[in-house]
């Protein structure tokens, strides 16, 4: 039995600054005006890592979150923004010499968005040599933000601090993004043996699997070492599988705003429900209702504001 943790959880991802207009046409590219007008706009961070980190601070959770973050002007609003929300910054890694990425994210009228992403130096990406390892001796699991999406970590970092906690008995949760990197599907497959729940969307474990239907996705995750295998599928809910149980868990119906960050808020609400001991069916419920609440309201986290909340939303929405 591990002692008792500073942390609940520590979230190891990517933070950046998103710009977000809404209502913005889907063809407008192709509009022959130069000038769209948006419907609104915001400025908050961003980032797998960081949505996720916020919405476990909410919830309650006692959160640190491990990101790199460059010391210049989008750097020092990034860290302003964050020193907002409920999480430990102490093991953040401010660089100096390096310029900060952002993402323009254009939301369409029906809630759904595309990112313009401004990547910024290539050594702003995270790296295994610059993470404190004693994290892992002080916390009771640790969520990887997004496979595919740090190229510091992407290329053995990522399964090397797995396998570490692994060996710590620290719970290991790793959600996906799409490999924009492109490094591949199988690059990943390393890092499987040392998860004990993984999380992506339905495209994303595509990619990796090459199959369509969650049951094939999560039977090959399984095989090649997944603890438990979570599959995001939007407005359909979730399909969760492991070796003991399978099953498919409905979502919440809303009136979308906007889709982004819906995926890190849902991986939240899941790591929540498991470190409150809660059934795997209900850790899925309560990942969709995060995931659902989130849509309502512009911007990648901040709707899900505390667990009553979830909570009350849930039972509305039963």
């Amino acid at each position: 039995m591990r002692q008792m943790e500073p942390y609940d959880v520590i979230c190891v991802g990517f933070s950046t600054l998103d710009i977000t207009l809404t209502g913005i046409p889907s063809n407008v590219f192709e509009l022959e005006m130069d000038t769209v007008r948006a419907s609104s706009s915001g400025w908050t961070v961003g980032g797998d890592g960081a949505n996720q980190a916020a919405a476990l601070g909410a919830l309650g959770n006692k959160t640190a979150f491990v990101s790199k973050i460059a010391s210049d002007q989008v750097g020092k609003i990034l860290l302003d923004m964050l020193n907002q929300r409920k999480i430990d910054l102490q093991y953040m890694v401010i660089a100096g010499g390096i310029e900060s990425s952002f993402v323009v994210v254009c939301v369409r009228s029906d809630g759904h968005r595309n990112f313009l992403f401004w990547p910024g130096d290539k050594d702003n990406a995270l790296k295994f040599e610059e993470i404190d390892l004693s994290i892992l001796d002080k916390t009771r699991a640790i969520s990887i933000g997004s496979l595919f999406c740090m190229p510091g970590m992407d290329q053995g970092g990522t399964g090397e601090l797995c396998r570490l906690a692994k060996e710590k008995g620290v719970l290991t949760f790793v959600d996906m993004a799409t490999d924009s990197l492109g490094i591949g599907p199988k690059a990943a497959e390393s890092v499987y043996p040392y998860i004990d729940y993984l999380i992506p969307s339905i495209e994303e474990a595509t990619y990796v699997t090459g199959h369509t239907q969650p049951e094939r996705i999560a039977d090959d995750l399984l095989a090649k070492g997944v603890g438990t295998v979570v599959i995001k599928l939007g407005k359909d809910g979730c399909y969760v599988q492991n070796r003991a149980d399978a099953f498919y868990v409905p979502s919440f119906p809303v009136d979308v705003v906007d889709t982004t960050g819906c995926g890190d808020n849902f991986t939240a609400g899941f790591i929540t429900g498991v470190l409150q001991g809660r059934s795997l069916f209900e850790c899925a419920r309560l990942g969709n209702a995060a995931g659902a609440l989130n849509a309502t309201q512009v911007g990648s986290h901040g709707a899900v504001q505390n667990m009553t909340q979830l909570e009350d939303f849930m039972h509305q929405g039963i």
